[in-house]
């Protein structure tokens, strides 16, 4: 299947503002099918990849400035040793950010051939089974 672009943004706060008026603001995030993309650095370049099968929990912090500018930003962990979590930072409509990544992981889990147990209380409440390419566990309380 080829990759495809879900969504692309940059930090929105005010100094990214500033900085983007002035051609510095140098921060992208990219979310596709397969993965997420964090790049950032205007002389020295660095980019981070977060395979989607590997999400494990997003969430959206916002203070009440960021509210009232309807910025926020949206961190995701992951079971990545290199990458266990990744931040987008100020960026627009964090909400429904939150909610594009964790439709695309849900699609990449199911359509990849995850292996997703969940375990309560010791019990086995749910197996989900396509094909045994990765094992993820998640430990609900």
């Amino acid at each position: 299947m080829e990759e495809k672009v879900i969504w692309e943004g940059k930090p929105s706060g005010i100094i990214d503002s500033i900085k983007e008026k002035g051609g510095m603001n140098a921060t992208t995030y990219t979310l596709t099918n397969e993965r997420i993309i964090v790049k950032s650095g205007l002389l020295s370049k660095k980019q981070d990849d977060l395979e989607l099968v590997r999400v494990k929990d997003i969430r959206v912090t916002q203070g009440m400035k960021e509210r009232l500018m309807k910025i926020g930003s949206v961190e995701i962990t992951s079971t990545d040793s290199s990458t266990p979590s990744l931040t987008f930072v100020d960026v627009r409509e964090p909400n429904e950010v939150k909610e594009l990544v964790r439709r695309a992981v849900k699609d990449a889990k199911s359509t990849s051939g995850v292996l997703i147990i969940y375990i309560i209380s010791g019990n086995i409440k749910y197996i989900k089974l396509y094909q045994i390419i990765y094992v993820n566990l998640l430990t609900f309380k």
